[in-house]
């Protein structure tokens, strides 16, 4: 057994967060209400603040500007499937979520996205892709409970967001074949 593959293994399994590296391509739903708010990386930590306040007095200082990040607890289909937390600032992906729910006409919940990451570092891409499918039962059920699981203003104060283990949650999908079109 390679210990420094399971290691690393463990690791991306254990953690609640979403993170790509070059090439992946996950699939998720969003299933609570956004935080939103402001963030800013000094010492290499990121501090945040609530969208509607300004910057802590104690925030360390950084050369950095302030900028705004959402998060959400999401449902990922792909590999492991899980209930995951997404937190992210960055403007791509901010527009075309945007564009993907007509600048919020159109709710999130009512999609499946396709997240792709593509380079790394400043080079990095991120491209998203929605497909509306109606909401399982399964994830309506947990969205009405998630605040008993999650608490993201946690992140406010450095703290993990897990009130308690986040459940596995089983999802019935139906894929469409193409013999199934009516055309």
């Amino acid at each position: 057994m390679d210990v420094f593959k399971f290691l690393s293994s463990a690791e991306s399994a254990g953690s609640p967060f979403i993170k790509l590296t070059d090439g992946d391509t996950i699939q998720l739903r969003i299933i609570s209400k956004p935080l939103t708010g402001w963030e800013q990386f000094a010492d290499g930590k990121p501090h945040r603040w609530p969208a509607e306040q300004s910057r802590p007095e104690g925030t360390p200082d950084s050369t950095e500007r302030p900028r705004p990040f959402l998060c959400f607890v999401v449902y990922q289909y792909t590999e492991p499937a899980a209930v995951r937390i997404w937190q992210f600032s960055q403007q791509s992906i901010i527009k075309q979520m945007e564009m993907l729910f007509n600048g919020g006409q159109i709710h999130w919940a009512e999609f499946i996205i396709n997240l792709r990451r593509k380079g790394s570092g400043l080079d990095t891409q991120y491209m998203i892709n929605g497909t509306r499918v109606p909401l399982e039962p399964a994830l309506i059920e947990f969205a009405a409970k998630v605040d008993d699981y999650v608490d993201l203003q946690a992140l406010f104060v450095g703290d993990s967001p897990i009130i308690q283990p986040l459940p596995t949650i089983e999802i019935d999908r139906v894929e469409s074949k193409a013999d199934d079109l009516p055309f």
